[in-house]
Parts: structure tokens; sequence; C-alpha cells
């Protein structure tokens, strides 16, 4: 259960992952997309994970209607907007939404992607003689399909970071909702493009925290992305790294040495290193857990698979976090009230998992001292009918 005296938080959300399906809906039919369903529970199947995927990437594929839908940007703003709205009305008293402009804008055309990513199989296959040629036939044709898409859409990476921002601002002005925003790099289609998403950010770099490296990990590890990170930290952003989701402990490792990682997204492979366990709790490196989409995605074979209560039993702050809703067909009370418990934490674990998210929040001590007495105040004296 959520501990009431205790502010509830979300570090893992990525907000195009949280696209209500009414939204979807109202934005296909106003520009008259193809969608697979014209209402509710017929889209359904079609955006949310109802059996286990084969991999992430294959969860990754779900994101098709969500992301078809940002058609301009007042949808990538509404997106946005609706996504604080709904952490307000989950409960939460602190989000950190996290998104990455030119996925946004690559992942539309369902039509174009489906012929793309045939392509990609073909060309993939001819050329995996190797895995060097294997990772540079992926590369190339996953920076044409990029490329080609987002020139299609007709919408600068840079003008979604700005309507992600308005959207956001909006959001936290009407709802009265403490949110801040992690840019996150697609290391999917390689670090030219990845560039060019890192120049779209900058563009808006004080309305942003942190940079975050998403996608396939198998195929394109952080170890191309350093000066990318160089430069975020430059800006003066916090770290934080997919890492060790589809990919060995070694993939943690290079995060947090080479990539300046503060926090690891997922982090499953460390149980595998005892060393990365013990470095983790030492450093108090926070590990954003997603229980439900680590199912889902097949990277764990079930809950009481996850390695959640290993690491916070091994003093790792560890955190439970929601991922990808919209395609996951959850909320954040629900990792806490059913997933959690079946994943084996007793109500100490879920409540130390709760507390780990204030320390490892990218705030200021002074704001989470702020946070926690504003929740101790609304808790022991809650505002008159």
């Amino acid at each position: 259960m959520i501990e009431p005296d205790l502010p509830l938080i979300e570090l893992h959300r990525h907000l195009d992952g949280n696209v209500r399906l009414a939204t979807i809906l109202d934005l296909g039919r106003e520009h008259n997309l193809p969608l697979p369903a014209w209402d509710l529970e017929g889209l359904r199947p079609h955006v949310q994970v109802t059996v286990p995927q084969p991999g992430v990437m294959a969860f990754i594929a779900k994101f098709e209607w969500p992301t078809a839908v940002m058609v301009n940007y007042d949808a990538c703003r509404r997106i946005a907007y609706e996504n604080v709205e709904d952490a307000k009305r989950e409960g939460m008293d602190y989000i950190e939404l996290r998104f990455s402009p030119w996925f946004m804008v690559a992942q539309r055309m369902a039509t174009t992607l489906v012929a793309q990513r045939m392509a990609t199989t073909l060309v993939a296959q001819r050329m995996a003689t190797t895995l060097v040629a294997q990772r540079m036939a992926t590369t190339l044709v996953a920076q044409r399909m990029a490329t080609t898409l987002a020139e299609a859409h007709s919408l600068d990476p840079a003008g979604v970071t700005e309507a992600v921002v308005e959207g956001i601002q909006a959001g936290r002005r009407d709802f009265s909702m403490k949110v801040n925003l992690i840019g996150i790099l697609s290391r999917t289609y390689g670090p030219a493009t990845a560039a060019k998403e890192l120049s779209a950010l900058s563009s808006q770099r004080e309305h942003i925290v942190a940079l975050d490296l998403a996608g396939d990990e198998a195929n394109f590890p952080g170890e191309l992305f350093r000066e990318h990170f160089r430069t975020a930290r430059e800006n003066g952003w916090h770290v934080t790294v997919h890492a060790g989701e589809s990919a060995g402990a070694e993939s943690i490792w290079q995060a947090i040495r080479e990539l300046g990682a503060e926090r690891i997204g997922h982090a499953l492979r460390a149980v595998d290193d005892p060393a990365l366990m013990d470095y983790l709790a030492e450093q108090r490196i926070g590990v954003e857990s997603c229980l439900t989409s680590n199912v889902q995605t097949s990277c764990v074979p079930d809950y009481r698979s996850h390695p959640l209560r290993r690491f916070l039993e091994a003093g790792i702050p560890a955190t439970i976090n929601s991922d990808d809703p919209g395609i996951s067909g959850i909320d954040l009370r629900h990792e806490y009230e059913v997933a959690a418990p079946r994943a084996g934490l007793t109500q100490a674990h879920i409540r130390q998992a709760q507390a780990n998210a204030l320390e490892a929040a990218f705030l200021t001590e002074e704001e989470k001292r702020s946070l926690q007495s504003r929740v101790s105040s609304s808790r022991l004296f809650p505002a008159a009918c």
C-alpha cells in the first residue's frame, strides 16, 4: 500500500507512453487518421500490451498509434498537458516526465513504418555476417527511417520540445502539480541523429533537469554517446540511463563510469554482478524499477523473478515506477498495490521504495524538504471540504 505520510513520486514515466485512448480517438478523428478501430475497446489491443512481448523493441512497437496522433505541435502540447493531469488524478505529489522529441516525430505514419520495418529486417539480415556489419546496417536504416518519417511529418524536434514544455507549464499551473522534465536521446537512431535530438532538447535547456538514453540497448551501446552526455553535464543536467534492461551488467557500469549516470532505468542485470550491487548501494545510485513493463517486455519471466526486492534488501535506493502506463494498461497505484506484492515486496519494502523516490529525485535538498513538509502538513491537516 502507498504510505500516506510520504510523498507519492514517479521518477520513470514516458509521456509518449501515456497517451489516453480517448485522446488517440479524438485526434484520429480530427485529422482523418487510419486508426485500426474507432471505439475504446476496439482500439485497446492495438495500443496496450495484453500478453508478454518477446523483447523491449516488440514492446516499443505498441507506441505506433500513440505517436501517430502527434500530427502537430498542438497535439504534442495536449498530450504533455494531459500527462500532468493524469499524475494529479493518480494522487502524485511530484513526477518526472521524460520524452524523446525525435521518437515522437519519427514513430509516426504507421503505414510507412510497416514497410520500413520490413526493409530494415531484410537489409539487416543480408548484411549481418558479423556483429559490426549488423550494427552498421541497423544504424543506417534506422537513421534513414527516422529522417524520412520526420520530414514526412513536417515537425521540427525543437518545436516538439517547445510544445512539450508549454504543455507541462500549463499543467503545472492548472493542477498545482510539481513536475520536472527529462529529455531522452533515442539510441535506436544512432549517434548522429542523437546529436540533432540533443540540440533540440538544448533549445529548452532551462526547462529540462536531466538527460536519459533509451531504445535499442542491445545494438546501440552507451559508448556511442559519450560526447552527448558530456554536453548534457555541461548543460547542468542530471543523468539517468536505461541500462541493464536488454544488455548485461557491463552496460550499467558503462552508464555510470562514462556517461555519468546518477540513476539507472531498470538495471535488471545488476544482480549478476555483486560488486556492482555494492557500488550502487554505496554510491546511492538510484534504480528506477518498473515491475509490470519488465514482465511485459519479457526482461523478467514473472513478477516474482523481478530483482526489486533484492535491490532494496541490498540497500540500493530503488524505486517503484509505471514506465509506460498507457501501453501497459496500469497506473502508479497498480504498481504499488498489485505489482509490488506480486514481486514479493512486504509493506516495509514498499515503504522504503516510496521513501527512496524522494531521495533519488532530481530536486535540490531544499525542494525535497519542502515537498515532504507540504505532504506531512496536508495529510495531518487536510483542507476542509
